[in-house]
């Protein structure tokens, strides 16, 4: 098992309740790049973390469907994009996904087109 799978996650249904949408309408987010996961023992899961959450209302992170598009471009599996987002980057100095939550767009970028 993969260190980033021990990360807080969603089921498909789970992140369908949590953005007030269908589940057909999670799995066209994940087809665009919207949002991605990986599979593990209890199917396809979502880090909690690739959605903003208000209250009891969620959200999707607006800048991961550029960067995932930007690290599938770069030859990633979509679970090599999750474990990519998901780990420390030295030029970062963070995980990705915290320098995408607190608006460093173009340097996780530069930094996903750099690593390939």
């Amino acid at each position: 098992m993969l260190q980033y799978k021990s990360v807080e996650a969603l089921s498909i249904p789970e992140a369908a309740d949590a953005l007030g949408v269908r589940h057909r309408d999670i799995r066209s987010m994940i087809a665009d790049g919207a949002l991605v996961g990986f599979k593990d023992e209890r199917g396809f899961e979502i880090p909690t973390v690739f959605l903003l959450m208000d209250g009891r209302k969620a959200h999707l992170l607006s800048s991961l469907k550029g960067t995932v598009t930007t690290l599938r471009d770069s030859g990633l599996t979509d679970e090599e994009a999750v474990e990519w987002l998901l780990t420390v980057h030295d030029e970062l100095g963070i995980r990705p996904i915290d320098a995408l939550r607190s608006g460093n767009v173009h340097g996780v970028r530069r930094a996903a087109q750099l690593a390939f």
